[in-house]
């Protein structure tokens, strides 16, 4: 079965912006109170103290992943950004890659740094509410999350996507796997989050 079959994300402002303020208002916030992330608790408390205020002021835009086979139930959310993106002549992992960061970036001789706007995964996570965490994988939420920017790379062009993440092997291996370039060192000890990035 198809992801887009099984789940579907919803732009949270559709529920801010409805006519009907009243239901939409009930439903966002039944949905918001219904989620829980024991694994990373910034990840429930940005949803249920930022999500809808960052929204309204467009510094990023939250979105629900819903069930297509439970409908109604929250699976988990991602929100988005635009955000500047730096990454170093040494970070950038082929030739193939670099002319592409080429196209939309500025070199600095000094810093032999790239600099650029990109679409920022600020927020990445799984509901863990009645086991709802064990019917959507990692993946399948960061697809879904990637199918998004593809949307939004399609009506305003860019290049790179990019994420922080906690400084851990299995994180490490889930996004290089998934097509993500590590590029903060992992095994400095003062970097609680390490960053990510990858070509679209």
């Amino acid at each position: 079965m198809k992801l887009e079959d099984r789940f579907y994300g919803v732009n949270i402002r559709s529920y801010i912006e409805s006519k009907d303020e009243s239901a939409a208002k009930k439903i966002l916030q039944d949905s918001i109170s219904s989620f829980t992330c024991p694994k990373n608790p910034d990840i429930e408390y940005f949803l249920k103290h930022n999500a809808i205020e960052f929204t309204k002021k467009q510094q990023s835009v939250t979105y629900f992943v819903l069930s297509r086979e439970m409908p109604g139930l929250l699976m988990g959310y991602f929100a988005l950004t635009v955000k500047p993106f730096r990454v170093g002549v040494k970070d950038i992992p082929s030739n193939t890659w670099r002319r592409k960061i080429e196209r939309v970036a500025r070199f600095s001789e000094e810093t032999q740094t790239y600099s650029a706007a990109g679409y920022l995964i600020a927020q990445l996570g799984k509901n863990f509410s009645y086991g709802l965490n064990e019917k959507i994988t990692g993946k399948e939420l960061l697809d879904i999350a990637l199918d998004t920017v593809y949307d939004i790379q399609d009506m305003a062009g860019g290049m790179i996507a990019f994420l922080d993440a906690e400084n851990n092997n299995s994180l490490i291996d889930f996004y290089t796997k998934s097509g993500f370039h590590l590029i903060s060192d992992p095994n400095s000890p003062r970097e609680e989050l390490i960053q990510f990035y990858r070509m679209i």
